[in-house]
Order: structure tokens, then sequence, then C-alpha cells
């Protein structure tokens, strides 16, 4: 027994050891590398300026004075090859103008992005997915045929920095092919797919003309919230059309485009929509007719502050309170008999911090004092009027 526990500490002892050898090669190792990447980026980052100052200047690539042999040795070592990447990378990203093509042509020119091509075909998920970000950030349209080949790919991160590469790269069939290829099981969030699409780079209006109106209710929708971002006004109508549409995902879409770009010749359609069958439509329309100036529809919105769902009832109370400068609707309210239409408004003023537009309770002061003792009468009789 005695010689078991011995052999026992001796076994866990040298595996501690081991373990504790390996985390010092590791950190030794990784300070090395990041040593060995800020020589290089001292030397480098001047360099590749420069050459990107001359393709800036000369709009073309053609008359740089490169040493191409020094540029073939420099890539070939992976460090120097992502400093060179990152850097290009970082004018692309930040700076716009005809100069962006030649830079690109510069990329294909000098082959770092046929570099990168080829390093996709790695079966590494890992490495798969950052060539794909990468190729994205270099941006040149020869990745494209390759990019696609990625999107049936089951995996996440490929697909995601696949499509978010396609959107830099800014070429319009070449996305439209890409959302053509994907449906409503795909694992992305939808709030990535929409944030892949606002990002596109090539001509939005174009893409969005033909995308809105595809056969898959998802990808159509994510179309239409894009849109919406991205104030497309020249697509208004064909938008509208979908407020009336049977799809709930069509309608929900359209309703937040609509509401973006707040078009009041929509007020009416959308007000309609208070009585959508869908409570989520009913929902998104209350909490979309307050973004619009008009007082008008205030009497429909008062009518939801009784609807059986809390998300109607709670949008609707918000949207009259961003309408309802003078409070006169919500007088109304209270000279009321309707209790779930005062307990609804009563929470959006605490909630939006509203309840000093009527009284000081730190100062004993009102600001509105016939509007101030009807709440405080209310709330003080717990939920019920005087008379009641």
């Amino acid at each position: 027994m005695e010689q078991y526990i011995y052999y026992s500490i001796i076994f866990f002892s040298t595996i501690v050891a081991f373990l504790y050898v390996y985390i010092i090669v590791e950190k030794s190792i990784e300070k090395i590398a990041r040593k060995q990447r800020a020589r290089y980026e001292k030397q480098l980052i001047p360099e590749i300026d420069s050459i990107i100052n001359k393709v800036i200047d000369t709009e073309t690539a053609n008359d740089i004075s490169i040493d191409v042999k020094r540029l073939k040795k420099i890539l070939r070592n992976s460090i120097r090859k992502d400093i060179v990447e990152e850097r290009i990378s970082y004018y692309l990203e930040n700076f716009t103008g005809e100069f962006r093509e030649v830079l690109i042509r510069f990329c294909e020119d000098y082959k770092i992005v046929e570099e990168e091509l080829k390093d996709l075909n790695t079966r590494n998920i890992y490495k798969k997915a950052l060539c794909c970000k990468r190729l994205g950030e270099l941006r040149s349209k020869k990745a494209t045929k390759d990019l696609l080949e990625q999107i049936p790919i089951s995996i996440q991160d490929i697909k995601y920095n696949a499509l978010l590469a396609l959107a830099k790269i800014g070429d319009e069939q070449s996305f439209i092919d890409a959302f053509s290829k994907i449906n409503g099981s795909i694992l992305l969030s939808e709030r990535s797919l929409i944030e892949i699409i606002d990002s596109f780079e090539g001509n939005k209006n174009f893409v969005y003309s033909k995308m809105i109106d595809v056969e898959d209710e998802f990808i159509s929708s994510l179309f239409i919230k894009s849109a919406g971002n991205s104030l497309e006004y020249t697509l208004i109508e064909q938008i509208a059309r979908y407020l009336e549409s049977s799809s709930k995902e069509r309608r929900i879409s359209a309703i937040k485009a609509l509401g973006n770009m707040k078009d009041t010749r929509y007020i009416d359609k959308i007000s309609n929509l208070l009585d959508d069958e869908g409570w989520e439509i009913r929902a998104l329309a209350a909490k979309t007719l307050g973004r619009y100036s008009d007082i008008n529809v205030i009497p429909k919105l008062i009518n939801k502050l009784s609807d059986r769902q809390w998300f109607v009832r709670y949008n609707s109370a918000v949207s009259i309170l961003k309408l309802d400068e003078s409070l006169k609707y919500v007088h109304k309210v209270f000279e009321g008999q309707d209790r779930f239409a005062k307990d609804i408004i009563i929470s959006a003023m605490e909630d939006t911090d509203l309840m000093s537009r009527i009284f000081d309770n730190e100062n004993h002061r009102y600001y509105d004092e016939k509007l101030a003792l009807l709440v405080k009468n209310y709330i003080d009789n717990g939920g019920e009027t005087e008379d009641g």
C-alpha cells in the first residue's frame, strides 16, 4: 500500500513538473514571437506605407520600384505576411477613393490574394475561417468563386466570415448568390446576418431590389429590414406592399423598415395593423407609431391600452407619452374608468421617467395639478378612483 502511494506521488509530481515546464516554454515562445513581430513591424510598416503612398500618388501599381524578390521573401514568412496584409487591410478599411482599386490590383499582381486562396484549401477549420476573413479585407473579386464555395459548409464561423468577406468585396451577383444558398435553418443569428447585409460595399439598392421579393420569407425579411436601416427611400413602395403580406415575418420587417424611414404616407396602414391578429404585429405597430409626429394616431393607441397582450398595451402607452406633449390624452385616460389603461400608462411613465412632468415628490410641488391629483388619487387608492 505504501509503495502504491509512493508511486502515485511520483506520478502526479511528474505531471505537475511537466505542466510547469510546458507553461514556461509556452510563455517564452509567446514572448519571443511578440518581440519578433514588434521588430518586423518596426522594419516593415514604414516600407509598406511608402509603397502604398506611391500607389495612391501614381494611381498605378506598375511603376512602383519594389524588389519582387524581396517581397516574395517577406511573404514567405508567416509573421511578415500577416503584417503586410494587416497594413494593406487598414488602408482598404479606412480610406475610400479610386486608389482602393489600384491597391487591390497590387495585392492581385503580387500574388497576395493568390496565397490566401491557396491557404483556403486547408482542412483546419480555424485557418479556413481566418482565410475567409482576410480575403474579405483584401476585397479582391478574384476570391468570390472560392468564397461562395464555403457558404454550404456547416461550420458557422466559416459561413459567417465568407458572407462578411463577400459583403466587403461588394460584388452584387456574388452576394445575391451567397444568400440564395442559405435559408431560415442557418444557425447564424438574424442580427448577425442583417449586420452583414448592412455592411455590403457594392450597389445596395440593386441587391435590395432583387432580394426583397425572393421566395424565402426569412431571407426576404432580412433584406427588408436592412433596406430600412440603410434608408433606401427609392424602395419604400416595394417594401410597403408587405404591410399586407400573409407572412407575419414580412409584415414585421416592413413595419420596422418603414418606421426607420418615417414616411408619413403609410401611417394609416401601420395604424390599421394595431388590429392585426398577431400580437407581435400589434406591439410593433404601436411602438413604430411613436416614431412619427402625428397626434391623430393617439385615439387608436388609447384603444390598445386595454389589449389582451401586455407588450401591446405597454408600447401603446410609451408611444402616447411620446406624442402627447401636452398630456391632454393622458388626462382623458385618468378621467375614464379603464384600469388597464391607467395601470399601463403609470408603468410607462415610471419607466421613461416622465412622472417628473406631473409632480415633484421631493418638494411636494405639482407641475400639472389636475393630472397630478388624478394620478396620485389612483395610486393612493390601490388602483381605484375615489368614486370606485
